[in-house]
């Protein structure tokens, strides 16, 4: 029985239908199976980051989101990965820089609300502007790439 995908609030989950039992029979697999299917998903978040990338120079926020952006990277994993954040500092010019984490959920989510986030722009709930509305649009590449992926690797298998 499969179970549901957990959620946190900093993930965006793409539901593939077998993919926890697939992960799950992954890590019985050999090593060069596991490492194939690692490279395969680090290009398609390699992609994704490139997306990303292009739509953060274009909202009206463009200058602050680019603070967070050198804390952004690909990470190399059986699925496509990217973190973001984190303790590393901020590119602010302040004296005491604060780190990237703290400000990605602000310039990412908004705020305005309270008196510490009126920095940040307007909340726009779980939509987000930059990041988390780029994985949403790209959502059937990465299913098909992703797939197409894991195909070119168990063909690789019964040779």
């Amino acid at each position: 029985m499969a179970r549901k995908p957990s959620m946190n609030k900093s993930a965006v989950g793409i539901e593939m239908f077998g993919m926890d039992e697939f992960l799950r029979e992954l890590r019985r697999a050999p090593k060069e199976t596991r490492k194939a299917v690692n490279q395969g998903s680090k290009a398609i978040a390699e992609e994704v980051f490139v997306q990303v990338k292009r739509r953060s120079r274009t909202v009206f926020h463009a200058s602050r989101y680019q603070t967070i952006m050198p804390s952004m990277r690909v990470v190399q994993g059986t699925v496509p990965k990217i973190k973001v954040g984190g303790a590393k500092k901020a590119a602010v010019s302040r004296k005491k820089r604060p780190p990237s984490g703290d400000l990605f959920f602000g310039l990412e989510f908004g705020g305005g609300s309270r008196p510490t986030t009126r920095q940040f722009p307007r909340h726009r709930g779980k939509k987000g502007y930059v990041l988390f509305p780029t994985i949403i649009k790209m959502h059937s590449f990465i299913k098909k790439e992703y797939t197409d992926q894991i195909e070119r690797v168990l063909k690789g298998l019964t040779r």
